[in-house]
């Protein structure tokens, strides 16, 4: 029998992002659709200021399909990763604090998120979840997405 490939995985089994460009731009993003406003970088680790700031990015996770988020460097150089635990980027963010620690033993704060996470499970099985898998600049069938979601399964193919 022939040896699998390795497929190597990004960080944590795919839950985080390989690049940190990627991640900064993708909660950039979240976080302007959360406060209303335009920002053109943020850090991470110092947005989550109060829980309603975390509420409010959940929210608009919960009400998006996963996607392949595309960035542009500096010099215009397009990079691209799929973001398909987006909720866990945020809860990233949160993590070694105090404050997420005491969160995140609490009852009813997990009764609340396994809600709202199993209804963003239940949109995910609807037909208006699936507006990410198209051919254009961030489908997930586009071309160029493709090329880099296959580049590391070897002699394995995506279809």
């Amino acid at each position: 029998m022939p040896e699998m490939p390795v497929i190597l995985r990004s960080r944590y089994h795919g839950w985080l992002l390989r690049n940190p460009e990627i991640y900064k731009a993708f909660l950039g993003t979240k976080i302007s659709d959360t406060l209303n406003t335009d920002l053109k970088w943020v850090d991470p680790a110092n947005v989550v200021t109060d829980f309603d700031t975390l509420l409010h990015m959940l929210d608009v996770i919960v009400h998006e399909p996963p996607e392949f988020y595309q960035a542009k460097r500096a010099d215009g150089t397009i990079i691209g990763e799929p973001v398909a635990g987006p909720a866990y980027l945020v809860f990233n963010m949160l993590s070694n604090t105090s404050a997420a620690y005491d969160l995140f033993r609490m009852k009813e704060f997990n009764e609340a998120l396994n809600h709202l996470l199993n209804c963003w499970g239940k949109y995910l099985h609807s037909p208006g979840s699936n507006s990410t898998l198209n051919t254009g600049g961030d489908g997930w069938f586009n071309p160029k997405v493709m090329e880099i979601l296959t580049s590391g399964l070897g002699p394995l193919s995506f279809e």
